[in-house]
């Protein structure tokens, strides 16, 4: 299943009066002109996120890159539509609301940078586990507890040498909830006016070039 993100690009109606007094034949292609300016602000914009690390400084999922390589714009008349198809969680990031399991009890919340970005069902050594944090008792997934052993190398004899070099596993790797609420992060986006003004830059410049004659810059074509 795929979710859409669809930003409406809306305020541009001088740009739209500008339209009205050119060549009818250059309005389609100033429209798609349009169209690609906003897509390309929202990659440059998902771009830049995507350098930015995390709150916890974990390894990078390179999700608003993923999300960069998703925009798509839709022309349809006067209507400028910019999509971001991807990846899954985007959505949610942006509008917020509450997260609640499907076809599961829990949802699982990374509590290691080693969880960060994946599914539990990727680790094969969880177990389930109650955790005393806070004065709280939390369910939790932690790994379970192992010993680690290093071999030596082959004797004469043909045995080997057997070192024990610890116990490993214990932590916690995720957090089990019932239920999340995730507060809408409209920075993920640019703004209407960071919007609004590079369409209207990208495509007066374009327009421009087409009336007096000369190609269209190559941001804008």
């Amino acid at each position: 299943m795929s979710f859409r993100t669809t930003i409406e690009v809306t305020g541009v109606q001088e740009l739209q009066r500008r339209l009205d007094e050119v060549p009818k034949t250059l309005v389609p292609q100033a429209r798609a002109v349009m169209g690609r300016s906003g897509a390309n602000t929202v990659r440059r914009h998902l771009s830049a996120r995507n350098l930015l690390p995390n709150k916890r400084s974990w390894p990078k999922t390179n999700f608003f890159a993923q999300a960069a390589r998703s925009v798509s714009s839709k022309v349809d008349g006067s209507d400028i539509n910019i999509d971001v198809t991807g990846p899954v969680g985007f959505r949610q990031r942006y509008r917020g609301g509450t997260i609640t399991p499907k076809n599961v009890k829990f949802l699982t919340l990374p509590a290691a940078p080693e969880a960060y970005g994946k599914r539990a069902r990727e680790f094969s050594n969880l177990r389930f586990a109650i955790i005393e944090q806070d004065g709280k008792k939390r369910p939790a997934l932690v790994q379970a507890e192992a010993t680690q052993f290093k071999l030596g190398r082959k004797r004469k004899d043909g045995s080997r040498k057997l070192t024990v070099l610890g116990e490993t596993g214990g932590g916690v790797m995720y957090w089990l909830v019932r239920r999340a609420n995730q507060a809408p992060d409209p920075s993920v986006l640019p703004t209407t006016e960071v919007l609004i003004a590079a369409i209207a830059r990208d495509t007066n410049a374009w327009l421009a070039t087409k009336l007096n004659g000369g190609a269209a810059p190559g941001g804008a074509s």
